[in-house]
C-alpha cells in the first residue's frame, strides 16, 4: 500500500484482463469497443525482456571486466484458456500458421494485453509486435480426471511496449508503432 497525499494506493489485481489482436486499421474502435477481443484467456505468462551483456576486460588491469548491453531477449508470450469450440481469431491464425508451415510467408501481428480496473477500463496495456505462434497445445486427456481441455498458445514477436495511459492514447501509439512495422 502506498500513500500518496489523502489517497491510498493498492496495486491492481492481475485476475481482470483481456487479450486482443490488433491491426492497423481499426485499432481505435477495436480499443474503445471491444468489438474484436477474443479475451476469454485464464493466463498469461511470458511478459520479460532480459538484457544481453557482454564482458570488456579492463586494459592492463586484470582485476577489472566491464559489463555492457548488448541486445534485449524477450520471452514467448503464453496465452492459457479453457478450450473454445466455437471461431477464435487467436485459434484460426494459428491454425493456420500450422497448417501452412514454410509454404506461405508468416504474417505476424500485434497482440495487446491488457489489465482493466474495476470498471473495466485500461490500466495499462502491453503490445507484442510482429508476434506469430510457434506453439499450440492442448492439455492431456484423463478420465479419470475432472477437469477442462485446457488450449495453451505460445508466440515469439520482435519487442513489446507498455504504455500506462487511456485507451485513446494507447489506440494512437499502437497504431503508430504497427506502421512503423508495416513499413
Amino acid at each position: 500500500m502506498l500513500k500518496t497525499s489523502n489517497e491510498t494506493y493498492y496495486p491492481p489485481p492481475a485476475f481482470y484482463f483481456n487479450v486482443q489482436l490488433v491491426s492497423a486499421v481499426g485499432i481505435a474502435s477495436d480499443v474503445i469497443s471491444n468489438a474484436d477481443v477474443d479475451n476469454s484467456f485464464q493466463e498469461v505468462d511470458g511478459i520479460s525482456a532480459t538484457v544481453q551483456t557482454t564482458d570488456i576486460e579492463e586494459g592492463g588491469e586484470n582485476r577489472y571486466k566491464h559489463k555492457v548491453p548488448t541486445t534485449v531477449d524477450y520471452a514467448n508470450l503464453v496465452l492459457k484458456r479453457g478450450y473454445v469450440t466455437k471461431f477464435s481469431a487467436f485459434a484460426e491464425w494459428c491454425m493456420a500458421r500450422q497448417e501452412s508451415t514454410l509454404t506461405s510467408s508468416i504474417k505476424p501481428r500485434t497482440i495487446m494485453v491488457s489489465l482493466l480496473n474495476s470498471d473495466g477500463k485500461i490500466l495499462t496495456a502491453w503490445f507484442f509486435v510482429g508476434a506469430w505462434p510457434v506453439k499450440v497445445e492442448a492439455s492431456g486427456f484423463n478420465a479419470m480426471d475432472n477437469k477442462y481441455l485446457v488450449e495453451n498458445m505460445e508466440f515469439t514477436y520482435q519487442y513489446y511496449s507498455q504504455f500506462k495511459t487511456d485507451p485513446l492514447s494507447i489506440a494512437a501509439k499502437a497504431a503508430r508503432a504497427v506502421k512503423e512495422k508495416l513499413g
